[in-house]
Formats: structure tokens, sequence, C-alpha cells
């Protein structure tokens, strides 16, 4: 071997062992990948084709709830098999744990309509709720449609948005949480939005946010579009992804929770009045419905998925007069309203505790920002 050849040997040789020198030094931890880039505006490529059957869900959905709000009608008469009908492709998507409920709200349906509600007498006395005021009640004073639709926000809408997030979040389940939430890749932050409206737990969220940028609907709408970015980045965002989701988990609880507040507030402010009309306890009966029908669907969810242990929302439960697996005592808060609706108060402060709320937030939660802005 020539001297020439020699020095090329060794030059390459002194050059691996300089490269892997330097690969020793800097560590054998992968390269740390450059910030999430997250865009202004979320991504609609993949939307209608991904929610196609979610859609189908909510036209399911609103389609029962709004045969049941026919029952407000007193010369409507409700046939349990239409209503099992219109149950049937929702309830394999439904919590098994809270088809209990659904059953007996729908049978609490068929023998109310048509009936007339008593709000003054005692439902051990009586086996018909009916109608009173507009709203259409059970025997107890539950809401019929209002304790279906937000209990089911939990039990089904939720329920689905769990299945998702355990199976590893794809860029198309993002599609799929937007409309579990009644949102759209718009984002309007409006019920009032002549086009894509948002509807469901969407609608509560946009009520509660004051549109100044920090509010629970700007916060779902941020972590949203972060999520479909990460998830469209690939693995190296994994966390940014995992961040993401746990904040839709979080607001999602929060925006709703804010709600069942705000309808607690309502109530308290109705029945705190002398002298009530019909119309005006009507209302507050049904402002109740909205609060409870929330927090009991809620407590159906298994612990690890929310915010509130079971123990915490059983206190608030009982103290509201809708527990668990005993029948309601809820008719006490408009018949015996000077010593009932001080509970109501102090479930509003358990929530306050659980979820961080500040006395300037409960102040807000009693105001419906999307109207009182006129926001369409």
């Amino acid at each position: 071997m020539n001297s020439r050849a020699h020095f090329c040997i060794l030059s390459t040789v002194q050059a691996v062992a300089i490269s892997l020198l330097l690969s020793s030094c800097s560590g054998d931890s992968p390269a740390t990948p450059t910030p999430l880039k997250i865009p202004e505006r979320y991504d609609t490529t993949t939307y209608s084709v991904s929610t196609s059957d979610i859609y189908q869900i909510r036209d399911d959905f609103e389609a029962l709830i709004s045969k049941l709000k026919s029952g407000r009608d007193k010369g409507i008469t409700i046939d349990y098999e239409e209503l099992a009908t219109l149950y049937a492709p929702l309830k394999p998507l439904t919590m098994p744990e809270y088809d209990p409920v659904v059953e007996s709200l729908l049978q609490s349906a068929v023998s109310s309509s048509g009936e007339d509600f008593d709000p003054m007498s005692d439902p051990q006395d009586n086996y018909y709720g009916g109608v009173y005021g507009g709203y259409f009640f059970d025997k107890y004073g539950r809401c019929i449609d209002e304790n279906f639709e937000k209990g089911m926000y939990a039990a089904l809408l939720y329920n689905q948005a769990n299945i998702l997030i355990g199976d590893g979040v794809s860029a198309t389940d993002i599609d799929k949480l937007i409309a579990l939430f009644g949102a759209s890749p718009s984002f309007p932050n409006t019920n009032r939005a002549a086009v894509n409206a948002d509807e469901f737990i969407a609608e509560y969220a946009a009520q509660r946010d004051k549109n100044d940028g920090k509010g629970l609907y700007t916060q779902m709408k941020k972590a949203l579009i972060t999520a479909q970015a990460a998830a469209k980045a690939g693995n190296d965002y994994r966390d940014d992804l995992n961040a993401s989701i746990a904040t839709v988990k979080s607001v999602w609880e929060r925006a709703l929770m804010a709600t069942a507040i705000s309808y607690m507030y309502s109530t308290i402010s109705k029945l705190s009045g002398s002298n009530l009309d019909v119309t005006t306890r009507a209302s507050a009966i049904h402002s109740f419905g909205e609060a409870s029908g929330i927090m009991f669907g809620w407590r159906f969810l298994s612990s690890k998925q929310r915010i509130a242990t079971d123990n915490q929302l059983d206190e608030v439960l009982s103290l509201i007069g809708m527990p668990v697996n005993q029948e309601p005592t809820i008719h006490l808060l408009w018949q015996q309203p000077f010593s009932e609706l001080p509970k109501l108060e102090t479930a509003i402060r358990s929530l306050q505790t659980i979820y961080g709320f500040s006395d300037a937030d409960l102040e807000d939660f009693k105001t419906n920002w999307v109207n009182a802005q006129g926001r369409i």
C-alpha cells in the first residue's frame, strides 16, 4: 500500500472517530422539535366527511328532544312506541348506566302528556305530571324535556367524545369533537348566527363567554385548533396534543357547570319573589330543570372522566333535591322557598370550590353574554 492510500484510510478513520466523539458529547436524545405552529383558523378540509356520522347523531338527538318538547302543548298526547323508536339509534351510544334514567323520563313523558301539573301538590299524591305555564313536568317537577336533553349532554355527547379520546386522537377525531360539542369549525361564539349557529354545549359555552378573548368558548376554540395542528404535525407533538385535549375536557365540564350555576341563580331570583304568578313560577321550575339535568347527567360519568368526584357531586345533588337512586324532593324548592333556596346558594359555592371559579366568575355567569352583547 502506498503512503497516499494509507493516509486516506487514516483520514477516514479519524473522521469517523471525530463524528462519534461529537455525537457522544451532544448526548443520545433526539433533537428538540421546533415549537408547534398554531394557525389562526381551523382547517375544514376533512370536516364534512369526518363528521357525517356525528351530525346523524345530532339529528336523531334533536328529533327526540323535539318530540318531548311537544308535551308542552296540553293538546298533545305522546306515544311510548314513538319515543322508543326515536331513542333506538341513540341507545347503543349512550352510557348503559344512564339508560334507566332515560327510560324513567320517557315513561313520564307518556303518562304526563295531555295532563295538568300542579306544582303545589305532593308528588306522592299524584301519578301524573303535566303542563304548567307552558312547560312540561313529571309528578316530581322535573322538566321532562330539559332533564332529558341536559343529562344526555354527558350520557350521549360527552360519552362519545370520551370514546374518541380513549382510542388515541387523530386529526379527523378533532373534527368529531367539534361536532359533538355542538360547534362548527367557524366557531361563531353565538347560537344566533344565521349559518352554523352553536348548539348543545357550545351554545351554553358561548353564553358564558364575554367575548373578551379569555372566556370558556374562546378557550375551547384555541384548544381544538391546537389539537388539530398537533395531530397533523405527528408524534413529535404528542405532548401538545395531549395538553390541548386535556383542556378540551376541562373546558367542556367547566362550561356546563358554569351554566348550571347560571340557571340556579335564575331559579333563586324567580322564586324569591312574593305572590308569584304562573309564568314566573313555571319559568323558575324550568330553569331549575336545566341546572339539575346538567349536574345529574354528569354524575353518571366515570369519575376518571371528570374533575368533580362522586362524593362532591353527590353532595351537590342532595342539596338540590336530586340525589342519585332516590326519589327527587325538588318540589320543596317552590313550595318552601324560604328554607330551601339557601341550599341552592350552598350548591353554587360548592361548585365554585370544585372548579376554581372566582366570585367575579359567578357574577358573570348570571348573564347570557350572547344576548347581552347582541352577538349574531
